[in-house]
């Protein structure tokens, strides 16, 4: 079933399971907005959801509810861009983050001459954008060209520059 028109279609991702479904929500908030907007409510749910991952659970769901906490990225399909009026110039900063056991290489935005110490334990949001991403797993590689990246699932950072090579 196509996903209705004022619906985004999400790719979650956690440790141990992927999900794939529609999220119903207002048609000019960001994925991105949404998600830390609602950082109130522990689990969040698609419809039309197709999981993997989780064996004897079922794989094509009506509905589903996921922890967010469980949650390492949530890819969306397509993200809006920011309203003008509300946009902060911010600059982009390649990083290198292990989340899980996968290694992300994307590009942060921070505003301008932020230190990474304060990028990460003062800001707010829960999910933190990443844009021209790349993630490697044992069991998964992608490129995306955003998604978010839950901010208590970061489990190292650095900057890109001084990243050893892989």
């Amino acid at each position: 079933m196509a996903p209705p028109d004022d619906a985004t279609v999400l790719t979650l991702i956690g440790s141990d399971f992927i999900v794939r479904g529609r999220l119903l929500r207002s048609g000019v908030q960001r994925v991105s907005d949404h998600l830390n907007e609602s950082s109130g409510r522990p689990m969040l749910v698609l419809g039309d959801a197709t999981l993997e991952g989780a064996e004897g659970f079922g794989t094509d769901l009506s509905e589903v509810a996921v922890t967010t906490s469980q949650l390492l990225f949530v890819i969306p399909d397509k993200e809006r861009p920011p309203l003008v009026e509300l946009r902060v110039a911010k600059q982009r900063r390649r990083m290198r983050m292990l989340v899980g056991d996968y290694i992300v290489d994307g590009d942060m935005h921070m505003v301008p001459d932020i230190t990474v110490e304060r990028f990460v334990n003062m800001g707010g949001s829960e999910f933190l954008p990443v844009t021209d991403a790349e993630i490697i797993g044992t069991e998964m590689e992608r490129r995306e060209a955003m998604l978010l990246v839950r901010r208590h699932a970061i489990r190292m950072l650095t900057p890109i520059e001084v990243a050893v090579a892989r």
